[in-house]
């Protein structure tokens, strides 16, 4: 078996960012992490991520001159829902990451007036659905599709509810031409 280590100007949508790290520890701890965005700034590599099986968005920074290091420098941040003001967005904002990146201080405090970054993150519901009696161990899937505007991609967050009356909710980014219509 063999792992293969994307250079972090070619990541994409929907890489998994454990692939970056030839850390077997790094890439373990990053794997579950899908990026909706990555740019790189004076050797630092930024990135705006999705956690797979918690669909909690993520910022890190982390020094791409260490990043083959066994323990590079990386700065992470949790970006829950809540930390935004939860007023509408307004679908007029020109959706541009890089300048997003320029006008947002991802380590201030309080980012609860950030509706552009919320909307960066979240994305715009576009599409719900259900399907029941899924398989033997799960009753039904309930699936909500958010879409980034200018972007050629969506984030699905599937609930799978169990006949035992658990829940688990992943994500996963798909490129637009990969879903089906």
């Amino acid at each position: 078996m063999t792992n293969k280590v994307i250079a972090p100007r070619d990541l994409m949508p929907a890489d998994s960012l454990g692939e970056i790290f030839s850390s077997i520890k790094l890439r373990y701890d990053y794997c579950g992490l899908h990026l909706i965005h990555s740019e790189i700034h004076q050797n630092i590599l930024k990135c705006l991520a999705f956690d797979k099986l918690s669909n909690q968005p993520l910022y890190l920074e982390i020094d791409t001159l260490a990043l083959n290091s066994w323990n590079p420098l990386i700065f992470s941040r949790n970006l829950d829902e809540e930390d935004f003001n939860l007023v509408s967005c307004s679908k007029s904002w020109n959706l541009d990451y890089h300048s997003l990146f320029e006008d947002v201080d991802f380590r201030a405090e309080n980012l609860s007036d950030n509706q552009r970054l919320k909307f960066h993150l979240f994305g715009e519901k576009t599409k719900e659905k259900s399907q029941e009696s899924y398989s033997k161990a799960v009753s039904s899937v309930d699936q909500v599709i958010f879409s980034y505007p200018n972007h050629q991609f969506q984030r699905v967050v599937s609930t799978y509810n169990t006949y035992r009356y658990d829940q688990l909710t992943t994500t996963t980014i798909k490129f637009l031409s990969n879903l089906d219509k």
